[in-house]
């Protein structure tokens, strides 16, 4: 909007009445709104025109509240008189306690300078009154920032002048800061020609690097440093004076050195080798290109770090002389002793002993150079030198590697070998020749006798989905340059990969296609590999991590074990297939078009962790089998016992097929489905009535192997729908679970159906399933009058035992204290409060020892007794509330050592909120007197009115905020039904008979089968039963064909209760046309389709 002069006027943001500081957010709009007004030249416009404004402006939820504000109608047209009542109304909400502890939490941040710093200070410090502490108002707001100052600022050295200084002012403390501030960015800006002159001059001369280092901790020479005076330490990354670095004598968390804090320490820059990590080991070279420098890597074999306090001498008689590869070799002319590394392709040197040779040696130097070892910890060399090595009959120069970090020196193989120091020994040519014959024709025979494990590619069963955690952004990167030389490999991979299925080329856009960047990688058998690039999409996507197996992990599960084979998932993530959704998620350009992923892509933040979980579901509880990401080890003990496992286990298993076939064969609807397959379909009224179920899809139905496919899914014959229903219930997952497993692979009528009814008689599922949700409340009624109903409970807290006696209608509280928990201790206590209650007319308690021989004499006083279920104490809610109230009241008394009865007294004598009444103004009708002084007045009894109307009003409003998320359950029971009943001690669902239905709401006698014992229980513990007996187990249905199936995945975690569905297998089956397959095969074909090899990988349809 235009203001005068045509000026743009910003608007105020909308108002917020309802926060913790609306007071001050009051302010400022208001503020804001006044300037508003006055630059659109609105300031003084009628009434009504500056309240159309306000409205318009505070937005709608302000103006929500200002409408509930009470006004007179002749004050809602006047604009100071409402300015005037939101001002009320925002007033009480104001707490300066909570503004002065913001101020006084306030702190200068990182990075914030002093200037943002100081005026944040002054805003808050508006709110919090301090003016009106003393007479001098200024003096006392002033103090108050500059305490704040003095606390809150983050250079210490400054915190530390600013103490010195007597009276200190507000001013002085701003002009000490500031200028403090602007010295710090003249002297870093006057310091960085003088960091550079210093590496140019390291960089003319090499050597210089290896005389000794400035300490940085030194004392200057001058013993009365300046505290102003500082400068950047590299020690601790910050700004101090001399003999003030705060890393002095601490040890680093990252290397274990002293004298410098993690942030500074080497292993930021590069990565050096650890104090944890002492040893490198494995010798060869490599050598790195790139586009500008290459690197060398070196691979050293014991280079021993240790802390520089220890390099300051090297004694040979430290050395272990004993060991028959360590030397006593003469270096230019002096002598050490030396390690032998016949492995080692570098010789090593510590800095200290290169220091300790007189001769002017010339240091090379040596950028591109990198010391790694096996497990990728790197060092950086000093340098290298020329050095003349000898032993007593010969000698020569070798260069040797400087490194800073190390304990002595290490001689590789070719100076070991020209010294004469070692030689090599060759094995016999014919035995090496005949071991790797032997193993080759062993590995031909194992592949060619399993081939189909070792031929195609493989595939688990079902997609997976890339969960994102919100709206996918519009991501559409353009293709990448490719180096002309990979042009034609790459063209070749993505024909290569659209020809096996892993990838599909992007004809025509989708709106939820993103197209992600894609990384070509060359392998070392110089093949490619793409590789996603997805910055924004990894940004988004939800992970679900798991725990990755370290080599200590897998070491302690292959003890005892002598047998190994390892297995490799060849092109591991490709196995997992997207859903359709995830698919258009991982698209891609290059020079040869768009490109979609059909499979897990190289390069997603989630690709692992959903690789990890599809291999452990299918490997991960087989014994003697370990799982780490595509690799799988399996071992064994004994031979045999290596060899059962992978037979076993991981191979596809001709058993099954002909269990299928034979299956098929005798199955009569299905030798009808192959005859109308054959001979071609009838009309609808001629087809048989067993498969008229099969008529609508009947264009998707084959013949193939033996098999009866509906696309890519078997049609279970009726003899194993039994068996296959067990195999997918392997694990004992729920029902969705369960259901969704078996359409991957099978189908048949009514498919969900019949896996819902045998998984419903599942006796170890029923046995070991959650609890039921919880139900309705079913409140209970409300009492009309005061002690006419009363509750009871027993508290324990510090060895005693307490009576809890709560009145349902005023909730007062009565504690008695029990010498013990008799029934004659409980009676007497009950005595003591109902002399002056009087009896009332029903007492809601637990069963032990209110239902007691004694106790039922003294119900007999014309009092009703109703208990609670056993093991369901929220049916005495209101005594098990009352317990909590008063354990919570004696805990925090005897931690203060106050009196807990006048605290209990208290409670009694505050009032209820939602009652507007305390305990005593309602039982007693009058307020008791404490130690807090009140007025006769006060005390005087006065009834209150509309107690039970509130009492219902509350338990309403409790049973529709408790129902929320409350499910029905059955609730109603026959004599006679079969039920599980949920035990309180093992947590197991135990079956039990119905005998009748009990007095009270929801409660049953039942007879539990296992002991023939008559309990009684609620119906959150009972559920229906349908499984039989427990000693017949799931699996004896088919014991001969169970057996392998039910091992590959035992052990699996349960799923938790899930929600029924509905059984929509034909209607809502969609034929895939895509993969459909079909070919003329007599039933004569041994070999099945669409089958899944154990180790996971499907089988080419051209196999078959």
């Amino acid at each position: 909007m235009a203001g005068l002069g045509g000026i743009p006027v910003k608007l105020p943001p909308d108002l917020n009445l309802r926060g913790p500081n609306a007071a001050s957010d009051w302010r400022r709009w208001k503020r804001s709104f006044e300037d508003y007004l006055i630059t659109t030249g609105n300031h003084e416009a009628h009434d009504r025109v500056k309240l159309s404004y306000l409205r318009n402006l505070a937005g709608d939820d302000a103006c929500s509240i200002i409408e509930t504000i009470p006004m007179a109608p002749e004050e809602e047209v006047n604009f100071n008189v409402v300015m005037g009542k939101i001002e009320t109304y925002v007033k009480p909400r104001e707490s300066e306690t909570f503004e002065r502890h913001m101020f006084n939490s306030r702190s200068q941040a990182e990075g914030e300078t002093f200037e943002e710093f100081l005026t944040d200070l002054r805003r808050l410090a508006r709110t919090c009154n301090f003016n009106n502490v003393g007479e001098n108002q200024d003096t006392n707001e002033n103090k108050a920032i500059r305490d704040r100052i003095v606390t809150g600022i983050r250079d210490s050295s400054l915190r530390e002048t600013l103490l010195r200084i007597d009276d200190l002012t507000l001013a002085k403390a701003e002009q000490y800061c500031r200028t403090s501030e602007q010295s710090k960015y003249q002297a870093k800006e006057m310091s960085k020609d003088k960091d550079t002159a210093e590496i140019d001059a390291v960089g003319r001369r090499r050597f210089n690097k290896f005389q000794e280092k400035k300490n940085t901790h030194s004392p200057p020479k001058n013993n009365s440093p300046n505290p102003a005076e500082t400068f950047f330490c590299r020690k601790c990354k910050t700004e101090h004076g001399t003999k003030q670095c705060p890393a002095y004598g601490k040890k680093c968390g990252k290397c274990g050195f002293l004298g410098h804090f993690e942030v500074a320490c080497k292993t930021n820059k590069e990565r050096w080798l650890t104090n944890n990590d002492k040893k490198v080991d494995n010798i060869s070279v490599e050598q790195v290109y790139s586009d500008e420098d290459s690197d060398t890597v070196l691979y050293c074999d014991s280079v021993h770090l240790g802390a520089s306090q220890q390099f300051a001498k090297v004694n040979p008689n430290d050395m272990d002389t004993k060991d028959e590869w360590f030397e006593v070799l003469k270096f230019e002319d002096k002598k050490y002793l030396t390690k032998l590394d016949p492995g080692a392709q570098v010789n090593v040197m510590p800095l200290n002993v290169f220091k300790k040779i007189d001769r002017q040696l010339k240091v090379r130097p040596c950028n591109n150079l990198v010391l790694e070892g096996f497990n990728k910890l790197r060092t950086k060399p000093e340098g290298i030198v020329n050095i003349l090595v000898g032993t007593p009959d010969k000698e020569g120069y070798f260069d040797f590697v400087i490194v800073e970090n190390t304990k002595r020196i290490l001689l590789g193989n070719q100076a070991c070998t020209a010294l004469n120091l070692v030689k090599r020994i060759k094995p016999s040519v014919s035995y090496v020749l005949s071991v790797e014959s032997n193993e080759k024709q062993c590995e031909e025979k194992f592949i060619k006798q399993y081939n189909e494990v070792f031929t195609g590619h493989g595939q688990f069963e079902g997609e997976v989905k890339i969960v994102t955690r919100e709206k996918k952004p519009v991501i559409a990167w353009p293709s990448q340059r490719i180096a002309p030389a990979l042009h034609q490999p790459l063209k070749e991979e993505l024909e290569r990969l659209v020809k096996r299925g892993a990838l599909a080329k992007v004809e025509e856009v989708d709106s939820n296609m993103c197209i992600n960047r894609v990384v070509v990688i060359e392998k070392p058998n110089k093949k490619i590999r793409l590789c996603l690039d997805p910055i924004d999409l990894n940004e988004i996507i939800v992970r679900k991590p798991k725990l990755t197996q370290r080599l200590e992990d897998i070491a302690t599960k292959c003890i005892g074990k002598q047998y190994f084979s390892a297995f490799d998932l060849s092109e591991g993530f490709h196995h997992l297939k997207l859903d359709e959704e995830s698919s258009w998620l991982c698209c891609f350009a290059t020079p040869f078009g768009i490109y979609r992923y059909l499979v897990m892509p190289y390069g997603l933040t989630c690709a692992g962790d959903l690789f990890d979980e599809k291999v452990d579901e299918y490997f991960g509880q087989i014994p003697n089998v370990i799982v780490c990401r595509d690799d799988i080890l399996v071992m064994g003990s004994t031979e045999q016992e290596h060899d059962e496992t992978v037979k076993k286990h991981l191979l596809m298993s001709e058993k099954r097929k002909e269990q299928f076939r034979a299956a098929t064969t005798k199955d009569t609807d299905l030798n009808i489905i192959s005859n109308y397959y054959f001979n071609g379909w009838p009309e609808w009224k001629y087809v048989d009535d067993n498969v008229k179920g099969y008529y609508n899809v009947r264009s998707h139905i084959y013949v193939e192997a033996g098999l009866v496919f509906i696309d890519n899914l078997i049609i279970v014959p009726k003899s194993l729908r039994q068996y296959v229903m067990t195999t997918v219930h392997t694990g004992h997952l729920g029902v969705n679970k369960s259901i969704a497993k078996a359409r991957q692979m099978f189908f048949w009528p009514e498919m969900s159906k019949d896996i819902r009814d045998f998984t419903s008689k599942c006796r170890p599922c029923e046995k070991y399933q959650p609890c039921n949700y919880k139900e309705y409340i079913k409140p209970r009624e409300v009492p009309k009058a005061r002690a006419k109903k009363m509750s009871m409970d027993i508290m324990e807290h510090g060895g005693k035992a307490y009576l809890i006696i709560v009145d349902n209608f005023s909730h007062w509280i009565d504690v008695n204290i029990l010498p013990n928990k008799s029934s004659r201790a409980v009676t007497d206590a009950m005595s003591q409060t109902f002399k002056w209650t009087g009896y009332p007319v029903t007492l809601m308690t637990d069963n032990v020892p209110f239902k007691s021989k004694e106790c039922l004499e003294y119900y007999k006083k014309d009092i009703t007794i109703i208990t609670s279920t056993p093991h369901y104490h929220q049916s005495n809610g209101q005594a098990e509330k009352s317990v909590g109230i008063v354990k919570k009241m004696i805990k925090k008394c005897q931690e203060n050592n106050e009196d807990w009865i006048e605290a209990v007294m208290e409670y009694n004598n505050t009032p209820i909120l939602s009652l507007n009444a305390s305990p005593s103004q309602i039982l007693n009708s009058r307020i008791m007197r404490g130690r807090n002084p009140v007025m006769s007045s006060v005390t005087e009894p006065v009834i209150q009115e509309d107690i039970y109307e509130k009492l219902l009003d509350n338990k309403e409003k409790m049973g529709k905020q408790y129902g929320k998320t409350a499910r029905k359950i059955p609730d109603e029971y026959k004599k006679g039904d079969k039920v599980v009943v949920r035990t309180e001690e093992s947590k197991k669902w135990e079956k039990a008979t119905v005998i009748t239905r009990d007095k009270a709401d929801r409660s049953y006698i039942v007879q539990m089968d296992k002991n023939d014992s008559i309990v009684r229980r609620n119906t959150f513990q009972m559920r229906p039963s349908n499984t039989k007996e427990d000693k017949q187990k799931e699996s004896n249905f088919y014991p001969d064909l169970d057996q392998e199936i039910c091992g590959r995945i035992a052990g699996r975690r349960r799923e938790d209760q899930e929600h029924h569905e509905q059984d929509n297998d034909r209607q809502n089956f969609v034929p895939n046309r895509e993969n459909t397959v079909i070919n003329n095969a007599n039933e004569n074909n041994q070999n099945v389709l669409r089958t899944h090899s154990r180790y996971g990988r499907a089988c080419k349809p051209n196999k078959i």
